[in-house]
């Protein structure tokens, strides 16, 4: 029984070296391990807003609110009470679509709760004393813009913690890891 036990590891060692005989390090796959899932601070639902039907002359709103990122532009509420930008891949699309969400770190800013009256696409504008802004709506065709209550004026931002975004790694991949010690003979 011993000896059959013994064939049996030794042929599955032999046999598990001859399939890596010949294979240097640089043959083998090195894959990233996955990104943490990286939890942003959400801000509060905005409080129900009374219908403002006073008519809108949009050239009063020249200012857009919007942040801006430096590779992917506008940044955006996310109704979830995150923020997002659309990623530009290529693909031509038809006015009021746009491209994929990538999920962003909100500014101070942006974590004021009357930002969640204006998003998705959309965007807020506000007029040259800052005291009356409108959101853009996004689509094909676009409704007309509504008016909203201006960031700040309703409460202050909400309280956030520290929470840098995730590194980037731009596409390279991750040098592969250390060979490990060998063992001294013995």
């Amino acid at each position: 029984m011993k000896r059959t036990v013994r064939i049996a590891i030794s042929a599955l060692t032999i046999c598990g070296l001859a399939s890596c005989a010949g294979k240097k390090d640089d043959d083998f796959m090195y894959t990233n391990p996955p990104e943490p899932k990286q939890e942003f601070v959400k801000r509060a639902a905005p409080p129900t807003m009374a219908p403002d039907d006073r008519a809108i002359d949009t050239s009063q709103f020249p200012k857009s609110l919007n942040e801006r990122d430096e590779s992917h532009g506008t940044i955006h509420a996310s109704s979830d009470g995150g923020c997002h930008v659309f990623v530009d891949d290529g693909e031509m699309r038809p006015p009021g679509m746009t491209g994929p969400r990538q999920v962003v770190q909100c500014s101070d800013d942006m974590m004021q709760i009357e930002w969640g009256y204006c998003t998705g696409a959309d965007t807020l504008h506000t007029n040259d004393a800052g005291n009356e802004c409108i959101c853009y709506h996004n689509g094909n065709p676009p409704p007309p813009p509504s008016r909203v209550t201006c960031p700040g004026q309703s409460q202050p931002a909400t309280p956030r913690t520290t929470n840098p975004p995730p590194p980037h790694s731009e596409g390279k991949p991750l040098p592969p890891p250390p060979k490990p010690p060998i063992p001294p003979p013995g």
